[in-house]
């Protein structure tokens, strides 16, 4: 076996070890004593960093699994190109597990020395793309002039405020999934403690009224009972 079949083989080894069995510190025979990432965040150098960025992913995505796409390579240099496929069932980040579904893309450079050792990585992955689909990321939409923007403002009973806050949370993801929803944000009255204040929009006056008869908003009307200081306020709006 030549050295560009040998660094492929490398290459494969590593994801199996390293991605597909989520063993960061299995790959430790891959890489040379002077290994450099180029990853741009912070973390520590050499190897301890690459294992860094594993744990991160192996916690947020546990089950994540790397197909490979395209190996190109010559004596010192391999780049692959993959698919990943994973549940989002721990934080990544600061950012909640979703229990989603998601996938992304990466492509990766290795070079190698001539013991055939990793020395030196990079990494390009699609992280717009993951972060969209863990909500951690929003794409922005611009209004249009048909579409129907709603400030709805409920106020907590004092002492209140905590089961006020969880019933808004337990009606986010159904109106978020809902047909004609664009956007369904969540913020607290930085003025009134006691209140919170639900950013709607939707495509259509329609498409909100449908929202309005949904059974999640009927549950949540039941919660409300012995919560709310009074009725909610909802201010209709159109974009200019």
């Amino acid at each position: 076996m030549n050295n560009v079949e040998k660094n492929k083989e490398a290459v494969r080894e590593f994801t199996r070890i390293f991605k597909n069995g989520h063993n960061v510190n299995g790959i430790d025979h891959l890489f040379a004593p002077d290994f450099k990432h180029n990853f741009k965040v912070p973390l520590s150098p050499g190897l301890a960093g690459f294992k860094e960025v594993g744990t991160v992913m192996n916690t947020a995505f546990p089950d994540v699994s790397v197909t490979e796409d395209d190996l190109i390579a010559d004596e010192k240099t391999v780049v692959e190109r993959t698919h990943a496929a994973a549940t989002n069932t721990g934080p990544y980040l600061d950012y909640p597990p979703t229990g989603k579904k998601i996938k992304w893309t990466e492509i990766h450079i290795y070079r190698f020395n001539e013991s055939g050792k990793i020395t030196e990585h990079w990494v390009e992955i699609s992280s717009l793309e993951l972060m969209l689909q863990i909500e951690a990321a929003q794409m922005k939409i611009l209004p249009k002039p048909t579409d129907i923007v709603v400030l709805a403002t409920a106020r907590a009973i004092p002492g209140k405020e905590a089961d006020l806050e969880q019933a808004l949370r337990d009606v986010a993801a159904p109106t978020r999934a809902q047909h004609g929803s664009v956007r369904f944000d969540l913020y607290r009255s930085a003025q009134d403690p006691t209140a919170i204040i639900a950013l709607e929009h939707w495509s259509s006056k329609e498409d909100h009224q449908l929202h309005l008869q949904g059974n999640h908003v009927k549950t949540l009307m039941g919660k409300f009972n012995g919560v709310l200081a009074g009725a909610p306020e909802f201010v209709h709006m159109q974009p200019l």
